[in-house]
């Protein structure tokens, strides 16, 4: 049987638990991409995958492993086209993450802090992924990277400041 044969086999023969299985592990993986450093997400995302391969596999008709392939290549497939979108709009504003207001970080104003924090040098507080707390100059406030992971302890320099959202990248 051909590729093409065994494809149509998975997708006529898909059922209702299968579906919903794949678009929740789907859901929870992206989940995962936007709000990295969560893990259970992508630890219940990628489980909710392979259980919908496994219960399709279970009906019986077709090649078991060219529907297990197809279950994954078909999810990676997604999941990649997801993280293009999400590192092509990040920087333009679309799902870029503002801190949080409530999360107990001092804001500029409340630290008294009217000058421009623009290239000052701190550390992270937090891991940032990609939002935590930092310390720039004895000031503890909520900061963002464009997406990258950085470590807690790590020197950080700050890139973009509007209002009370400070931008961060890894210092050099």
């Amino acid at each position: 049987m051909s590729f093409f044969n065994e494809l149509g086999i998975l997708f006529t023969g898909m059922t209702l638990p299968v579906v919903l299985a794949l678009v929740l592990g789907y859901i929870f993986i992206v989940v995962e991409l936007y709000r990295p450093g969560l893990k259970i997400f992508g630890v219940v995302g990628a489980a909710l995958v392979v259980l919908a391969a496994g219960l399709r596999v279970t009906k019986g008709d077709g090649n078991p492993f060219a529907q297990i392939f197809a279950i994954i290549f078909i999810e990676t497939l997604a999941v990649f086209v997801a993280f293009m979108i999400l590192i092509l709009t990040v920087k333009k504003g679309w799902m870029y993450h503002t801190p949080r207001e409530d999360s107990g970080a001092l804001s500029l104003s409340e630290a008294g802090e009217h000058v421009r924090l623009y290239g000052k040098l701190g550390v992270a507080l937090t891991d940032l992924a990609p939002d935590g707390k930092v310390n720039i100059g004895g000031v503890v406030v909520e900061a963002t990277t464009d997406g990258f992971y950085i470590k807690c302890g790590e020197g950080i320099r700050v890139v973009n400041v509007e209002g009370n959202s400070i931008g961060v990248e890894r210092a050099e």
